[in-house]
């Protein structure tokens, strides 16, 4: 026998079709099944690879601490739920975590929120946190950043036409202190603003 493939016409070969009724039962059952085969293989169903969901950062432990190392914890953190922001629309963290007149804040804020209000989006462009540098001044710290985005497209609104945006490096400014038992954005910005 030259093998158990469906296609081989020795497998239907050795089918007992006994009997004329049999046969009227089996030889219909067996012209269906014989029009599904082509010789070819079956395309494979496609699969879908669901979209890991985006959640909130969760505050790391040492950005609580009311130290230098607190305030580069904090600012580290800042950048991850700027991120988050980005590629979801959620800003509620992203204010929370931001002084009310923090203008470079609600600059982002808006932003992101306007977008996908409008049927916008962000992809990519990420920022990851190269190098920090540190300046204490009393209960304030300003964290200078190097930070490195990586490539990425976005869409202003359902109408607008899709920007490809190129990887880069750049150098944010954010200014944090302590509100309470706990640290807000102050500015956030280049250094030079």
């Amino acid at each position: 026998m030259a093998g158990d493939k469906r296609t081989d016409r020795h497998y239907f070969r050795v089918i007992d079709v006994g009997g004329d009724e049999m046969r009227r039962m089996v030889l219909p059952v067996l012209a269906v099944a014989l029009m599904g085969c082509s010789g070819q293989p079956e395309p494979s169903e496609e699969t879908v690879t669901p979209t890991p969901e985006i959640t909130v950062p969760a505050m790391p432990e040492l950005a609580a601490d009311d130290s230098p190392a607190g305030a580069e914890a904090f600012a580290r953190h800042y950048i991850e739920v700027l991120n988050y922001s980005a590629l979801t629309g959620d800003t509620a963290e992203l204010e929370n975590l931001s002084a009310d007149d923090c203008t470079g804040c609600a600059k982002y804020i808006e932003l992101y929120r306007s977008t996908y209000q409008n049927g916008g989006f962000f992809t990519g462009g990420e920022w990851t946190v190269e190098a920090v540098a540190l300046n204490s001044r009393n209960s304030t710290h300003e964290v200078t950043a190097d930070i490195s985005a990586s490539a990425g497209s976005s869409k202003k609104s359902a109408t607008d036409t899709e920007i490809e945006n190129a990887a880069y490096q750049e150098r944010v400014f954010l200014e944090v202190s302590r509100g309470g038992d706990r640290w807000i954005a102050q500015r956030l910005g280049r250094p030079e603003e």
